[in-house]
């Protein structure tokens, strides 16, 4: 903006001269080299680039939901099957010493069978702690995990709880007590 001073003392030739202006800058850029549009395609191509990313973690998440649901089924058949797989090698321990005590079997036989019992009681425990963590990791993808489910879990764990026990020979049994 400008003005212009009518007292001005330099020369005047020929009387009262009286002079004013004003002057407005005004700085639009309709349209500066493509700068603009420039500009709106990539807040479009950000936009789209964003909502692609947040659709990818919604089907991961989908994803990895369902393959814990299914993981959550297989471990609790695999539990059933481990503890049936305990039964089965208890009974066949008994069969081995009873075989032993006739003399139509041997110790090495004996140990071999207490050796499978006590990998299927691991197993079975081990199927057991992932089907815990599976559970745990399944509510918490789903979004229902609560302090409640970690409070039962810690109540769980604290008990005096002895897997092993009801699946051990009775002599070994009361050593683990």
């Amino acid at each position: 903006m400008g003005f212009s001073n009518p007292n001005y003392t330099g020369r005047n030739y020929g009387g009262d001269v009286e002079q004013r202006s004003i002057g407005v800058q005004l700085n639009i850029p309709i349209y500066s080299g493509g700068l603009t549009s420039s500009q709106v395609r990539e807040a479009y191509a950000r936009l789209s680039q964003s909502e692609q990313r947040r659709e990818s973690l919604r089907r991961q998440v989908v994803e990895n939901t369902r393959n814990l649901h299914r993981a959550v089924n297989t471990d609790v058949e695999q539990v059933q099957a481990r503890k049936q797989s305990i039964i089965s090698n208890q009974s066949a321990l008994e069969a081995t010493e009873i075989g032993y005590q006739v003399g139509t079997r041997n110790i090495v036989d004996v140990l071999d069978a207490q050796r499978q019992l006590y990998a299927s009681v691991r197993d079975y425990n081990n199927t057991r702690y992932d089907y815990i963590l599976d559970n745990l990791r399944l509510k918490q993808a789903a979004g229902t995990l609560s302090p409640g489910d970690l409070q039962d879990l810690s109540r769980y764990l604290k008990a005096d709880y002895n897997p092993d026990k009801d699946f051990l020979p009775p002599d070994l049994a009361t050593a683990a007590q």
